[in-house]
């Protein structure tokens, strides 16, 4: 590429444009209907082969994938492939620690998707042989760039709500009636249950929305009883968890479920001493699924602020990209680890270090839920 001033001559030497960087993806189901578009729709990357995980019921067929240049091999072939260049890990939490050791170990950079290793000593082993091996590394925590948390932050960070009074996060998908019974998001030992797959998300955004309090959980309440395990061991209690907790000087309520009926979607509000902010979020994650309102105290009519996550251009990259949100959520973390891989900066990425805090908070939570 060459550099040109405004009148177009030439100026400097030629830059030469950086090859796409070679992936690899290993994992069915989440990796399929979202990564694997969203990895698709990055020039920076050429996605070359996938690999589905030993816990996957997933059907492979050349219709899954637009380009039939990508290779249908196992995760070993991926993992030690000289022309891999990026693992990208969206299995259950219990693989993640061998495969990832293993590729960074083969020389490869990683995406590892969330929570990092099953848990905290595992995500640890992950971050030492980061280290050592001096590779690049990022973890799937994609709500960060998510329109409505986003919104949420510069609200927060504007200060018009005043001091954070509570949070309240509620979370209802119908995901389970869908899930087998023997699926690894039942099993807590393959790292399910929404508490890990879902929280971990809620903790990790909330940093971004308040970073100055994140860190500041605090007496854990377990608001109903339907956690025990021990006595009641059925799945049911694996998706479903209600607690209340302190943040900073904020309240702080979650509430997740898979086992509703009818689903509301994702909420989250934000009750200041001034005002409220309130983010929604639908399935099945299109521009109509968003909404976003905000009222102050003085003025208790609810003001409609959904224009201001910018409706316009994230239609426009939704239909250029053929991606839905969290499809697009996802690219725009891939796209920020791209700039880290190709030499560069990047804004807020996800790294082991704030994977390893979001596990602490969630196996604290868990010890009260789950005892």
């Amino acid at each position: 590429m060459q550099l040109m001033t405004k009148d177009g001559e030439a100026v400097g030497s030629e830059i030469q444009d950086s090859p796409p960087i070679k992936v690899g993806v290993i994992g069915g189901g989440y990796g399929i209907s979202t990564l694997l578009p969203a990895i698709s729709s990055i020039s920076e990357f050429s996605l070359t082969s996938v690999a589905r995980s030993r816990h996957s019921n997933h059907i492979y067929n050349r219709s899954n994938f637009e380009n039939g240049n990508i290779a249908l091999v196992s995760a070993a072939e991926i993992i030690e492939s000289p022309s891999v260049e990026l693992v990208v890990i969206a299995t259950p939490p219990s693989d993640h620690e061998k495969y990832a050791i293993e590729a960074l170990e083969n020389g490869k950079s990683i995406f590892c998707e969330k929570p990092g290793g099953l848990n905290v000593e595992a995500t640890r082993k992950i971050s030492k042989a980061i280290s050592a091996s001096g590779g690049h590394a990022t973890i799937g925590y994609q709500f960060r760039y998510d329109p409505l948390i986003k919104w949420l932050s510069r609200i927060v960070a504007e200060g018009s709500l005043g001091r954070m009074q509570r949070v309240d996060v509620l979370w209802e998908t119908s995901g389970a009636t869908k899930t087998p019974v023997t699926s690894w998001r039942n099993n807590l030992e393959l790292g399910g249950g929404v508490l890990r797959d879902f929280a971990s998300h809620i903790f990790d955004y909330m940093r971004i929305i308040d970073p100055l309090n994140f860190g500041a959980y605090s007496e854990v309440k377990r608001n109903y009883t339907n956690h025990n395990i021990k006595r009641n061991p059925s799945p049911i209690n694996f998706q479903e968890i209600d607690f209340t907790t302190q943040f900073g000087s904020a309240e702080f309520h979650c509430k997740v479920s898979r086992n509703v009926t009818v689903p509301l979607g994702h909420k989250i509000t934000i009750q200041g001493e001034h005002g409220v902010a309130e983010a929604i979020h639908k399935f099945p994650f299109g521009i109509v699924d968003m909404s976003a309102q905000y009222w102050l105290k003085s003025n208790m009519k609810k003001e409609d602020r959904t224009n201001e996550l910018g409706l316009a251009a994230i239609a426009e990259n939704l239909a250029k990209y053929r991606l839905n949100v969290r499809q697009l959520a996802a690219r725009n973390l891939f796209t920020e680890f791209s700039k880290i891989l190709l030499g560069g900066n990047a804004l807020n990425l996800p790294n082991f270090d704030q994977g390893i805090s979001n596990q602490l908070y969630v196996e604290e939570v868990e010890k009260i839920l789950f005892s």
